[in-house]
């Protein structure tokens, strides 16, 4: 009888044990992820690194340090990483999206098409997903096709940031400005400080002819990320449009010696005359 009970404490014990190690390994799994989000990928691979040492068969937590390495440039790693969590587990969908979005960042978008739609079958509520391959037909032009996928994702999940800004990327290519800063709007109420939110709506009120407005929210986005080349070269060009030619020339200018090409012909245009 006293043995019995010793086995059961024991199996208690060890069940209690693997269910905290579990829980553990989910933190630091949700703590990469929003890592992974803001792109801060070195601490994302430590916090995915050290789910998977409290439980070694983690296929999410793997696919997830894969898509942080192939985000940070470690493509070797990163394979390595998607073909274990694949090993591991072949049938959960969202291993199918990291490996998708390696694939995009390597421009094979046929693969990276071919795994969100894994993923989806898999998956068919997966918002994530519907985004990712918006993002893939968006770079393969078909516009229309790309909004019912952004529109989907949002459906399913209506707090994440970036799927704004996705959608808002194809409103503009339809020439729907008004609607892509609506998007932009929401995103910045979600993350008031998404330097991308801002640099996109400073555009697209250039793009409408909000030269001030557009301004102020490259200024914003410049603050944020003093090394976008892309936003104080549109900052640039709208000072210019508003004939402030020392501050415009002067931001196209940093623009080209940071190395964005379109600025090098913008100076010769307004510039040096």
């Amino acid at each position: 009888m006293k043995t019995r009970l010793i086995i059961f404490l024991l199996i208690i014990n060890y069940d209690m044990y693997s269910q905290q190690n579990s829980r553990n390994a989910g933190e630091y799994y949700n703590r990469g992820l929003d890592k992974l989000e803001s792109k801060n990928f070195i601490k994302a691979i430590e916090l995915f690194t050290k789910a998977i040492d409290i439980s070694l068969n983690y296929a999410n937590a793997y696919a997830a340090r894969g898509s942080a390495k192939g985000m940070s440039g470690n493509d070797t790693g990163a394979v390595t990483d998607f073909d274990k969590a694949i090993s591991i587990n072949n049938s959960v969908g969202k291993i199918y999206k990291y490996r998708g979005e390696f694939r995009m960042k390597k421009d094979d978008l046929v693969g990276a098409k071919e795994d969100v739609e894994r993923s989806l079958e898999l998956d068919s509520n997966c918002a994530i997903c519907y985004d990712l391959r918006g993002r893939v037909i968006l770079r393969k032009g078909d516009n229309s096709s790309a909004l019912k996928d952004f529109n989907k994702a949002i459906e399913l999940d209506n707090s994440k940031a970036y799927f704004y800004i996705n959608r808002s990327i194809c409103y503009l290519k339809l020439g729907e400005f008004q609607m892509a800063c609506t998007d932009l709007d929401k995103s910045l109420s979600i993350n008031s400080r998404y330097q991308s939110a801002y640099y996109w709506r400073g555009f697209t009120k250039s793009k409408m002819g909000k030269f001030s407005d557009g301004i102020l929210d490259l200024e914003a986005a410049i603050k944020l990320d003093k090394k976008d080349s892309k936003a104080i070269f549109y900052l640039g060009l709208a000072q210019v449009r508003l004939k402030n030619f020392k501050d415009g020339c002067y931001n196209i200018k940093k623009s080209e010696q940071m190395g964005f090409d379109d600025a090098y012909d913008a100076y010769a245009e307004y510039c040096e005359n």
